[in-house]
């Protein structure tokens, strides 16, 4: 009990003894402890952002109108099997339309003169665990494409490789 009456006595003797120094140095301290919570906010939320980011990577490989029902599924097994991969949706052509009225719906700059045909086609759309395994089953599906299941692949992690090397530069300085 001493001691403390002793740390506590003394400090006080040294902040009336130059008390213009004292300030100085508790504002000194004080600012850098908010600075290094305003930057340990910051990495926390570029963080996050990248982590959602990277969530929504997708990739969509659409079909072949007369691809066999068989090789379809033996192809998703295929691409589900991959350890990047965590889901794989099967799009009928009718839901890629309903899709494709319901935001046209919402959005007046788009309109959809004729519904009665349908040029849409069926497709795997394919999320990615890690954005950053995107080229490789992207090159991986593209092999696929003219073997009569795969018409098209199409991604678009251009913008996303760009904007994930900037932040992580911007957290790493």
């Amino acid at each position: 009990m001493r001691r403390l009456e002793y740390v506590f006595t003394t400090a006080a003797q040294g902040f009336w003894r130059n008390p213009v120094m004292s300030l100085a140095s508790t504002f000194t301290v004080g600012l850098m402890l908010l600075l290094f919570a305003f930057f340990l906010a910051t990495d926390r939320g570029l963080q996050a952002a990248v982590g959602v980011l990277e969530s929504k990577v997708e990739l969509a490989a659409f079909l072949e109108d007369d691809a066999r029902v068989s090789d379809v599924l033996a192809l998703r097994t295929r691409i589900e099997a991959d350890p990047a991969v965590s889901k794989v949706d099967y799009i009928t052509k009718e839901q890629a339309m309903a899709r494709l009225v319901d935001i046209a719906a919402r959005r007046p700059d788009i309109q959809i003169v004729d519904t009665s045909s349908n040029p849409l086609q069926n497709s795997l759309e394919i999320k990615l665990a890690h954005a950053q395994d995107a080229p490789r089953v992207t090159a991986a599906l593209r092999e696929e494409i003219g073997n009569g299941v795969i018409a098209d692949v199409v991604d678009n992690p251009q913008w996303f490789r760009g904007y994930r090397k900037d932040a992580l530069a911007a957290v790493d300085h």
